[in-house]
This record gives C-alpha cells, sequence and structure tokens, in this order.
C-alpha cells in the first residue's frame, strides 16, 4: 500500500508539472495583453476568436487551426485553417518582417505593394510582388497556392474579392490594440498559423521581459528626474490629429517616461484639433516628435511654412523637435512586434531631447532604436 501511495503521489507530481509548465494561454482563451484576441487549446485544434474592436460585444472572426490531414470536430461559426499554412500573403509588410524574424521566410508567397518596403531583411528576401494591398492579385495568389490571406480590417469592411475565390482570410486587427504589449502580444496567433507556435511564444516572452525591465529602470528614474511634457505629430490639411490620452502612442511615451500633453483624453483613436487649440495646449511642451512619410527629411523651415504658428511652438523655439521619416526608416515593419525597440528609441529622445545621458544599451538592437528618431535640421 505504501508503495501505491508513493506512486500514487509521483503520478500526481509529474501532472502538477505537466500544467504548471504548460504556456498556453489561461482558461478561455484570454492572453496577458491583447484585448481584442482569444486563444483556447483543445485536444486536437486550436481554436481562436478576433474580437469585433468596433463592437466590443461581437466576434469579428473566429478559426479553426487543425493540423494538415486531419479533420476535428469544429464549431460551425470557425474558419477551418490546416496548419502549418504552406503559403500565406499578408497585406501588411509589419507581418512579413514577423514571419522573417521566426525563421518563416519559406511561408511567404509573396509581399504586397513591394515599391513601399524600407525594411532592408525585407528588401534583400526579394519577394514576389502581388500588387496592392487593398487589392492583390487573386489570380496570382491562387496559382502561388495561398493557403491563407491576412488583412487589416476596418470598420465595416471585408476582403470579399479574396473570400470569392475560396482563399481563407486571416483578420489581423493588432493594430487596433491600445498597448505595444497587446500588439506584440498577437505574434502568438501569427506563429502558430505558420508552425511557428512555440518560437512566437518564446519571443513574445523575451520582448516582454525586455519591456517591463525597461519600464521598472524608467519608474526608478522618474522618482529623481521631471518628466518631461511630450506633443506628437503636425498640422495636415489645416487639422491636428492627435492620439488619444488612452492610445498606444499615449501608453509608450508614459512607458518611456514622459508626460503626454494629451493624457487628460479618455479616447483611444485620434483626435481633431486646430492649430490654434493645439498651440493652446502645448506651448510649453519640452519635446515635439513628428512621425511621417515623404521624400525629403522634415525641417524647421517646412514646418514654419506649413503653418506659422509652428513657430511658436517652444520645442520650435528650442529645438527641440524630432522626426521619423518612415519612407526611410522601418519604423511600420519593425516596431510593432519589437516593443522593446520602440520603447528604446523614445527613451532616447526624451533623455537626448532633454539634455540628459541617453540610457546605456540593455537590449539587441539598442543602436538602430536609438537613430529610428532624428533631431530636426
Amino acid at each position: 500500500m505504501k508503495r501505491w501511495g508513493r506512486a500514487l503521489l509521483a503520478l500526481i507530481g509529474c501532472l502538477w508539472l505537466c500544467v504548471a509548465c504548460v504556456t498556453e494561454p489561461p482558461g478561455g482563451g484570454r492572453l496577458r495583453y491583447a484585448r481584442w484576441l482569444r486563444i483556447e487549446t483543445r485536444a486536437d485544434y486550436d481554436r481562436v476568436m478576433v474580437l469585433d474592436p468596433w463592437d466590443t460585444a461581437s466576434v469579428r472572426a473566429e478559426y479553426a487551426l487543425v493540423r494538415r490531414g486531419t479533420s476535428p470536430r469544429v464549431p460551425n461559426t470557425c474558419t477551418v485553417i490546416e496548419v502549418p499554412c504552406r503559403h500565406v500573403l499578408p497585406q501588411s509588410t509589419v507581418h512579413a518582417a514577423l514571419l522573417l524574424r521566426l525563421g518563416a521566410a519559406d511561408c511567404l508567397a509573396g509581399i504586397c505593394d513591394a515599391r513601399f518596403v524600407v525594411s532592408p531583411r525585407l528588401r534583400l528576401a526579394q519577394l514576389t510582388d502581388f500588387g496592392s494591398g487593398a487589392t492583390p492579385d487573386v489570380e496570382r495568389m491562387k496559382a502561388a497556392d495561398v493557403d491563407a490571406w491576412w488583412y487589416a480590417p476596418f470598420d465595416g469592411e471585408h476582403p470579399s474579392t479574396v473570400e470569392q475565390v475560396g482563399i481563407p482570410t486571416v483578420c489581423c486587427a493588432d493594430y487596433m490594440e491600445t498597448t505595444p504589449l497587446g500588439r506584440a502580444e498577437w505574434m502568438r496567433f501569427y506563429g502558430r498559423l505558420v508552425g511557428r507556435g512555440a518560437a512566437a511564444d518564446s519571443l513574445f516572452d523575451e520582448e516582454e521581459r525586455a519591456y517591463r525591465a525597461m519600464c521598472e529602470r524608467q519608474t526608478a528614474a522618474n522618482d529623481s528626474v521631471r518628466r518631461p511634457r511630450v506633443m506628437v505629430d503636425r498640422a495636415e490639411h489645416g487639422t491636428w490629429y492627435v492620439p488619444g490620452g488612452r492610445s498606444y502612442v499615449a501608453r509608450v511615451i508614459a512607458d518611456a517616461g514622459g508626460r503626454y500633453v494629451g493624457a487628460d483624453n479618455a479616447q483611444a483613436g485620434s483626435v481633431p484639433m486646430d492649430p490654434e487649440r493645439m498651440l493652446k495646449r502645448c506651448a510649453d511642451a519640452d519635446i515635439w516628435v513628428v512621425k511621417y512619410g515623404a521624400p525629403q527629411e522634415l525641417t524647421y523651415a517646412t514646418l514654419r511654412q506649413e503653418h506659422p504658428l509652428n513657430a511658436q511652438f517652444r520645442p520650435f523655439r528650442e529645438h527641440r523637435v524630432w522626426g521619423c521619416n518612415t519612407l526611410r526608416r522601418a519604423y511600420y515593419e519593425e516596431t510593432p512586434f519589437a516593443p522593446s525597440l520602440l520603447l528604446r528609441a523614445w527613451q532616447h529622445v526624451l533623455h537626448v531631447g532633454t539634455n540628459e545621458a541617453a540610457p546605456a544599451p540593455t537590449t539587441p538592437g539598442a543602436a538602430w532604436a536609438d537613430s529610428l528618431f532624428t533631431p530636426l535640421r
């Protein structure tokens, strides 16, 4: 009996260890940070739900990721996708860059809008161009035996042309997340689609640890230094569209040690303002950061020409305006799934822009991150 008792305890211990070591999402499919994604691991398939960011009570899309060659019983609400996918076509270079990072370049059928590629890694891959991301060449997709079309959804829009030819569509709503870690966590879904689930889990854990460690160091530093006030972007066609206080940008500025001038706004999306109102709110900001895409670099002279009020902002007068030209720097391709690099880039701006010593490099790619935003000339 004692031997049986010891054997039973050993068995219970082994089962406990198996449960404790599971790295899958917790019960109900909830991930740690992603708001619009759920992943439930079943015995013979993964059930994935993409919630609707524009109707929080609804499910935008539902998938059953089944092992290739198997036919498990799945809910009829699910789109069945056999995994690992052999050839996928992402609408966005963001997801193409992620697949390269996951070591899944062989799964990329090609890319859309190749002329806009900025990332050196994507350029070196020399991927086939499938045309516009809004209207990809479906005949070429069929000829390339594309398993899934990854697209970024908009409110009320669906990629009907691709669906009509029978190619499964994957709803990539990660861009609607309001936190850097929330968006990055979607890599766990994308990794499972291409047979790189374990690699994606590991990569996300690394990003999470790096991001949280940087936040903790910044929090400790904030006890002894003043947090600079930060304004962003610029007026276009007479209107200044600024991120709300609950937005992705507002969160990363706060995590980097700054005080976003619009932090008191309760919205997550963009808020339209006229230049006069912006001047009233931001005249005494410490740092001005502008993200833009243009053939020519933004300069102080250009800002003055665009609107005379621009010259009245304190960061303009004191030459504390920083810019990121997204046609020359791979901001969109490299930062969404590398939040630690994005945080590093913002910390560099806030330290150097206020004449403080930049933090020592703590993550791979820190030099690249430090050059993402540059002072205007």
